[in-house]
């Protein structure tokens, strides 16, 4: 009986701490376990390689970050494909395509919030992010045996720039991001993309996660793992910019 008292009013406890917690000490708590706002704020670029999973098709990319600019390389079946952010304006080149394509506006205002890897917690006014606390959810996340477990997790309503909004799921134990959810246009229809977060690992201080599993309506449709991260490189702003004789759509 005493022991069902202790673990009672342990729960009790947890529940109570749950439920007054505020935004601001969520986000302190997050940036923390990341390695310190000091530490995020003094990386500038970042260069990432790895490998995709994606419809049953293996395939290699390299990802590089500069200053709010973004690109992404893709091998698909020994052929190259290029989606990238160059601070203003995102562009496409698919191996189908002579010329790049400029991307629409929705897909620039995606590229734009991807290419922010410091992330929404970090200088979010000045970024013109506005974020709100909706309460405690749980969450599946993966783990190392390969098998799903529930987290509880704190559910935290992003409204970015544009006006667009998406929510940013913290792990209550380890207040790690374990999750993001988007809902997006996709040929008039709408589509929910949820990214899922694992094995984080320190790169120059600041940790990132290895492995992200993507979502498209609730079916996994993207499995990227991250092998090689450099903070240190140099990345030349050409690598980002709009090639000569790009098409608008």
């Amino acid at each position: 009986m005493q022991r069902f008292l202790v673990v009672a009013f342990a729960v009790v406890c947890a529940t109570l701490q749950l439920r007054a917690i505020t935004l601001d000490e969520i986000v302190a708590k997050h940036l923390e376990a990341r390695g310190g706002l000091q530490a995020i704020t003094a990386l500038h670029s970042l260069k990432i390689e790895g490998s995709m999973t994606m419809q049953g098709m293996d395939t290699k990319f390299t990802h590089y970050f500069k200053d709010g600019k973004v690109r992404l390389d893709v091998e698909v079946m020994g052929q190259a494909m290029t989606q990238a952010f160059d601070g203003k304006q995102a562009w496409v080149k698919t191996p189908q395509e002579e010329n790049a394509r400029i991307a629409p506006e929705e897909q620039t205002s995606r590229a734009a919030a991807e290419a922010d890897f410091t992330g929404a917690y970090v200088n979010t006014k000045s970024k013109g992010i506005s974020l709100e606390y909706v309460g405690t959810v749980d969450v599946e996340v993966s783990t190392d045996a390969g098998s799903p477990e529930t987290t509880t997790a704190y559910k935290i309503k992003v409204t970015h720039k544009d006006g667009s909004t998406s929510y940013s799921y913290i792990d209550a134990v380890t207040w790690m991001e374990v999750q993001t959810e988007d809902v997006i246009d996709m040929g008039g229809e709408s589509m929910t993309i949820k990214r899922a977060y694992t094995d984080y690992k320190p790169v120059a201080g600041v940790q990132f996660p290895m492995l992200i599993n993507v979502f498209y309506n609730g079916n996994v449709a993207l499995t990227m793992k991250r092998t090689s991260t450099d903070a240190t490189t140099a990345i030349d702003d050409a690598l980002f910019a709009v090639p000569a004789g790009a098409k608008s759509e």
